[in-house]
């Protein structure tokens, strides 16, 4: 694996103003020179159009592609459809990247026969001035490589994250193979199992690359009834898929589905002041239910201690305690 090969770093571009100069400047810094930068303008009317173009005239490596607005998922799948790059990274616009994030990924794939590598992020405060730890720094991973399977099973046992710009990949496991669910957000839900699912293993890198924004305007800041129903969706396609796909992992992925289902009854009633009394109660009523189906498909010894206790509490009324310190642990993403 040489230093030929071309990796195209596809960055969605949605009125970010503020802090578009900052993400792709860390992008052409970058140590690994052999790059094609694809800014996907999905519509901005913030003056982030403008700033793509500009910078496309000042470095050779940038293609910016203007179009309607079509989300997350589909500026992503246009960037899958223009790159013609060895690799894929996924960089999101109001984020950072370390100047070595590219080669150290390059190197660690070469040195391990690897198709996918994951790296470490940290969390950066929307005036890009702190620097705090992700949850995930104690849970990485302190194999060298893992197995599809065994990399996906981190994924369902919350100990990785499976966004979709927490890792680099061969085009050749998304191109024409694995697209993102337009329209819907956690869209990363839908799509990083299927494209670990085809490699030959999994790399990691120990060291943080990454930069994430946490903002109030994020759509992980966002979470709203269209949230639940689009994480809901994403979440039953998973379960469908590696029901077929990794039987035994099956339990795993209900849980993690359980797990989410709690979360949702959080999301709701933080939200309760901003809805409808009739609204809460439905869509409290319908995770309920949802959650009622879950434990009936891997039956109740099958729920992991953990859910088995949250779902205690709720059943006991103590939901807000439960908010509370969800919230506080939240505060690390």
């Amino acid at each position: 694996m040489g230093k030929c090969l071309l990796v195209s770093v596809i960055v969605p571009v949605y009125n970010v103003k503020p802090y578009l100069n900052k993400c792709i400047e860390s992008i052409v810094k970058q140590s690994y020179r052999n790059l094609e930068i694809i800014l996907i303008d999905d519509g901005s009317d913030d003056g982030s159009s403008e700033i793509c173009d500009l910078w496309s005239l000042r470095d050779g490596r940038i293609r910016v592609i203007h179009q309607e607005n079509r989300g997350l998922s589909g500026a992503r799948n246009s960037g899958i459809d223009v790159s013609s790059g060895d690799y894929i990274l996924f960089v999101d616009s109001d984020d950072l990247v370390g100047p070595d994030l590219v080669s150290h990924c390059i190197e660690v794939m070469s040195q391990t026969d690897s198709d996918v590598c994951v790296f470490r992020f940290n969390n950066v405060s929307e005036n890009g001035k702190e620097c705090t730890d992700s949850r995930y720094k104690e849970l990485f991973p302190k194999e060298k490589t893992l197995s599809p399977r065994d990399a996906i099973k981190q994924i369902l046992l919350m100990r990785l994250p499976n966004y979709a710009w927490s890792y680099m990949s061969r085009a050749s496991l998304l191109k024409g193979k694995v697209y993102f669910p337009q329209g819907k957000v956690m869209e990363d839900l839908a799509t990083t199992y299927l494209i670990w699912g085809g490699a030959s293993r999994i790399a990691f890198l120990d060291e943080a690359c990454y930069f994430y924004r946490v903002r109030s305007g994020s759509i992980l800041a966002s979470k709203n009834i269209k949230f639940i129903h689009d994480c809901k969706d994403n979440l039953e396609q998973l379960t469908r898929d590696l029901r077929q796909l990794y039987p035994e992992l099956y339990t795993d992925a209900v849980n993690m589905f359980i797990q989410y289902l709690i979360n949702f009854l959080f999301i709701l009633y933080q939200n309760k002041k901003d809805s409808p009394d009739a609204v809460y109660r439905n869509e409290t009523k319908n995770v309920k239910r949802e959650i009622g189906h879950q434990i009936n498909n891997i039956g109740l010894a099958g729920v992991s201690t953990l859910n088995i206790v949250k779902l205690i509490f709720i059943r006991l009324g103590l939901l807000r305690i439960m908010v509370s310190i969800s919230n506080l642990r939240n505060k690390r993403v």
